[in-house]
């Protein structure tokens, strides 16, 4: 029986080889590393994940070259049909991979930014439930920093009222950059002050804290002085600071320094 040549053998089993890599990857993996990512929010599952899906690419990609030059070479000899059904396996293996892999990715990066916005909510609904509490005993004013606010959920032990508290609820799981102060203390969210609050109008209107970058793809989330959260459209954004900012100068603002004034001006129209 007459040997093949090896050089249609090799890219044609090669073209198997990294066609299955790159199967295996795309759909086994890659789908298992995202789905990793949602829940254990360390950044670097996520750059693994990534990574995973480059390689799929990669090797998928190498295999259909492989492929292509395997079958080029039977064409050219004519009678390897063996190698030219493998080669064309190899492809297909391939192709799968690569188009597994991308669904999956993108699926599982669009349920882990979900997740992750849903974690900042519940954050931003915990600090609506803080500075309630901190009204509540202190005179009705709110806290005057966010590290109060904080501090003052573990003085309550808030969990017993809310089991989905987390330790580090001011700061978003999706934030890798939180703003730092000198004193440690980190946190993903800006936030107005001490407000004397029965005073102010329309308090389910008066955004009072929001997140301090672009974290999530085009909305931001917000908490409100009756203590609810939610979303607003990123456009939408700097018209609901305005309208909340009006509204405090329509109630509380003469009861304000004009220090203060300066500061709620400044976190309103500074976002």
């Amino acid at each position: 029986m007459e040997k093949r040549p090896r050089r249609i053998v090799w890219p044609a089993r090669g073209a198997v080889v990294l066609g299955a890599a790159a199967l295996a990857l795309g759909i086994v993996v890659l789908p298992v590393g995202t789905i990793v990512s949602v829940r254990l929010v360390w950044h670097g599952v996520l750059a693994l994940a990534r990574t995973v899906f480059v390689s799929t690419w990669i090797a998928g990609a190498c295999g259909v070259v492989l492929a292509g030059l395997a079958l080029a070479r039977v064409r050219s000899s004519g009678d390897e049909q063996r190698e030219k059904k493998r080669a064309r396996f190899g492809m297909i293996l391939s192709i799968l991979g690569i188009v597994g892999g991308t669904l999956l990715f993108t699926a599982g990066a669009a349920v882990r930014r979900n997740v992750l916005a849903g974690d900042c909510s519940a954050n931003l609904r915990q600090l609506g439930i803080a500075l309630s509490l901190y009204s509540m005993d202190n005179g009705e004013i709110l806290p005057p920093d966010l590290q109060t606010a904080e501090q003052y959920l573990l003085y309550v032990d808030v969990r017993s009222m809310n089991p989905y508290y987390a330790f580090n609820a001011m700061v978003c799981p999706a934030d890798r950059s939180p703003i730092r102060y000198p004193s440690g203390f980190r946190t993903s969210y800006r936030y107005v002050g001490s407000l004397p609050a029965p005073a102010v109008w329309q308090p389910g209107e008066v955004i009072v804290a929001y997140e301090h970058a672009k974290i999530h793809r085009g909305i931001r989330g917000v908490t409100c002085l009756d203590g609810h959260a939610e979303f607003v459209p990123e456009k939408e954004l700097d018209a609901k600071l305005q309208e909340s900012l009006a509204s405090l100068r329509e109630s509380v603002w003469d009861e304000l320094s004009p220090e203060r004034r300066r500061e709620i001006e400044a976190f309103y129209t500074e976002q």
